[in-house]
């Protein structure tokens, strides 16, 4: 199995269950990224991330690209991490927008596509219709011809016997 081929199977495999997998790239974010702010805000008095209900509202604020601001880490880790969640966060909403987007463009190409298959199949009966048509008339001509050189044999016969 070559790389390309591989590669394409991969592909198919992660366009089937995309949202499944976003959504598990999603939860997974949170308990991550709710447990290590919560390891890294402890050491700061000032923190309003105290418990692991803050530490979850956090991350699913910060995964949403929300940022409602009400809890803001003190830490340079809890800051570098709230950009690691927002990046994350606007991965998901492209892809997700992505996808829904593809949907429609995917079904008015498949119209356009229907259409013109339809236009291709008319124009293919009118030539069928024509080459019928050429036959006909070429048959036609055949047969008089043949009809005429009927009659000159049965002619030659005649003044044969005569």
């Amino acid at each position: 199995m070559g790389f390309v081929s591989g590669f394409s199977k991969v592909v198919k495999v992660i366009r089937t269950h995309l949202y499944v997998y976003l959504a598990g790239f999603v939860v997974i974010s949170v308990i991550i990224s709710s447990s290590l702010i919560l390891k890294f805000e402890s050491g700061y008095s000032e923190s309003q991330i105290k418990t692991v209900n803050d530490a979850i509202w956090w991350s699913a604020v910060g995964v949403s690209t929300i940022g409602i601001g009400n809890i803001v880490p003190v830490s340079d880790s809890g800051r570098y991490l709230t950009i690691f969640l927002m990046v994350v966060g606007v991965i998901v909403f492209s892809v997700i927008t992505a996808k829904i987007a593809s949907i429609f463009t995917e079904e008015e190409v498949r119209e356009d596509l229907d259409h013109d298959l339809k236009i291709i199949e008319g124009d293919l009966h009118k030539v069928e219709k024509g080459i019928e048509g050429e036959l006909a008339v070429e048959d036609k001509v055949v047969e008089d011809k043949l009809d005429k050189l009927e009659k000159e044999v049965e002619n030659l016969e005649n003044k044969k016997l005569n």
